[in-house]
């Protein structure tokens, strides 16, 4: 549980950690950062991105799994969440590419409502 009161924060970013989760815990984080974010406030975030969950070896470290989805729907199936942006591009350029493999997705989502 996160040291924070609820309805705390206006934004939350998740920026280039959540692969590193184990899908196992993702609706507890989903959970806590719908309890402290306000409503009308907004989640950012910023990872390694494929339409299908993917599982693969964390190549900077061995023995690390990481994970990649898409993570903003974790939030965007609950209707008081809208996605107002999500964006596709490279991993290491600031361009669009078709190598799956290199997905990253920034996503801004909007607590519109009491959950």
């Amino acid at each position: 549980m996160l040291p924070y009161k609820d309805e705390t924060f206006d934004y939350l970013v998740f920026g280039f950690c959540l692969y590193l989760c184990d899908p196992s815990d993702l609706f507890q984080i989903a959970k806590e950062a719908n309890r402290v974010l306000k409503y009308h406030g907004w989640i950012v975030i910023h990872d390694f991105f494929s339409p299908t969950p993917v599982e693969r070896p964390y190549h900077h470290r061995a023995g690390i799994i990481s994970y990649k989805m898409d993570f903003r729907r974790l939030f965007e199936w609950h209707p008081s969440y809208t996605c107002f942006s999500h964006e596709v591009r490279h991993h290491e350029k600031s361009e669009f590419t078709d190598e799956a493999g290199e997905w990253v997705a920034t996503s801004v989502l909007r607590k519109r409502t009491a959950s």
